[in-house]
């Protein structure tokens, strides 16, 4: 970081962020606090901390469907294996997006398993063991 201080361009980009940083926090405590003041209410207090967070979550669904993922999954992929410092934020939303897919498909899995299962006959096997629970106990071989 000594390093790149030294040129003139980067400490005007490091300190400018840095205030508008400070800047952006000033106005996010400030309105919150307003809203409490003004309102009592913690839900409206909720509502405006989440609507601050629309921007960035617009952007991000924008930005993420706009480039092809031919671009994306390498960046994705080098962050992760990096270990920098939006790995767990990318680790969080691959889950979410994975997570929103099974469940999207879900319903059409079932359909297609169950005529396996029902051919297999072991359709009742499996709803009889969902509604106890079995002891499996593994014996070692000898």
């Amino acid at each position: 970081m000594g390093r790149a201080l030294r040129h003139r361009n980067f400490r005007f980009y490091f300190f400018g962020q840095g205030i508008s940083l400070i800047g952006t926090w000033l106005t996010r405590v400030t309105m919150s606090w307003l809203v409490y003041r003004l309102t009592g209410s913690e839900m409206l207090l909720g509502l405006v901390g989440f609507a601050g967070q629309i921007p960035t979550f617009l952007l991000a669904f924008v930005s993420l469907t706009a480039m092809p993922y031919t671009v994306l999954m390498p960046v994705i992929a080098a962050e992760v294996l990096h270990g920098g410092p939006h790995t767990l934020g990318i680790l969080m939303a691959a889950t979410v997006v994975a997570a929103l897919l099974f469940v999207r498909k879900l319903p059409e899995m079932r359909r297609q398993v169950r005529p396996i299962y029902e051919q297999l006959g072991i359709l009742p096997d499996i709803a009889e063991g969902l509604g106890r629970s079995t002891n499996l106990t593994v014996s070692p071989e000898r």
